[in-house]
């Protein structure tokens, strides 16, 4: 079974500046180098689509119904953002 964990009552635009930032804010990743690790080794994917570019910067569009930021990295890591 996979993990599951769910970050509420922040505000994701202006806490989290990049793909590395979200990752850690999850805690999918303990580190800004481990966070980089998983993006370039396509192991996560937000929203059902890969990460490729751990710069990225986040917007409105990238949120599921405005709201949601799901996050899988590997096979059975689930993260949720809910703001």
């Amino acid at each position: 079974t996979g993990s599951a964990r769910s970050v509420t009552g922040f505000d994701v635009y202006s806490a989290i500046k990049s793909g590395e930032d979200l990752l850690i804010t999850l805690g999918a990743a303990t580190s800004k180098r481990e966070a980089r690790t998983f993006i370039t080794g396509n192991s996560v994917l937000l929203n059902g689509k890969k990460v490729t570019d751990p710069k990225m910067v986040l917007s409105q569009k990238d949120a599921m119904y405005g709201k949601y930021l799901l996050v899988r990295r590997g096979k059975k890591n689930y993260y949720l953002g809910v703001f």
